[in-house]
């Protein structure tokens, strides 16, 4: 079982009232929450959670991202569906089916997303507008994926971070393998380019 862990901490530190600093700049966190089968808005100012959008009706939640439309694509472990959820309509549409999807990148383009599926360790690509999967490549990739100024970013075996050619799934390069490590999540932070 998988979860968001940077999102659901954000999402305990909302509900708990630790708050932010006062001088921060507001920002609006979106976070899944997999027992409770749901997807919060997380203010950072008022440190309120309200919810979006229940999933109990698709599963329990795991990843998300957002769409060029400003719709809320979302992997739903339990159930191997891809869903969007349109806030504007308030509808939910299943996108894809997949084994056990987890994570979720958007491509640079913004006309497809990556999913990394632990059911049948790979990485797949959908379209925003939904469709069948296609492979990217097979392999140890059950975690985290990003794209970082064009190169695609994988977690393989929860231990090392291999750099794919994004057209391919060919490896480009890896880190070396540490068995210490439970990598999960992974994100590309462009301030430290």
């Amino acid at each position: 079982m998988h979860r968001s862990i940077a999102a659901h901490f954000v999402l305990c530190l909302c509900v708990s009232g630790v708050g932010f600093s006062s001088v921060a700049k507001a920002i609006t966190i979106y976070a899944t929450s997999y027992e409770g089968q749901a997807i919060y808005q997380c203010d950072t100012v008022t440190n309120t959670n309200t919810l979006v959008h229940s999933t109990v009706s698709v599963g329990s939640p795991d990843s998300l991202i957002f769409d060029p439309a400003g719709r809320i694509i979302y992997s739903t472990t339990t159930s191997g569906t891809v869903q969007s959820y349109n806030p504007v309509g308030n509808f939910d549409t299943t996108l894809a089916i997949t084994t056990h999807p987890v994570d979720l990148a958007l491509d640079p383009s913004g006309a497809t997303f990556l999913v990394s599926d632990i059911g049948s360790p790979s990485i797949k690509r959908i379209p925003v507008t939904g469709g069948a999967p296609t492979l990217v490549v097979s392999g140890p990739y059950d975690g985290g994926i990003a794209y970082a100024n064009g190169n695609l970013f994988a977690i393989a075996n929860h231990n090392e971070v291999d750099q794919l050619n994004p057209t391919t799934g060919a490896l480009v390069n890896s880190s070396v393998p540490n068995a210490l490590l439970d990598l999960d999540g992974m994100t590309y932070d462009p301030l430290t380019q």
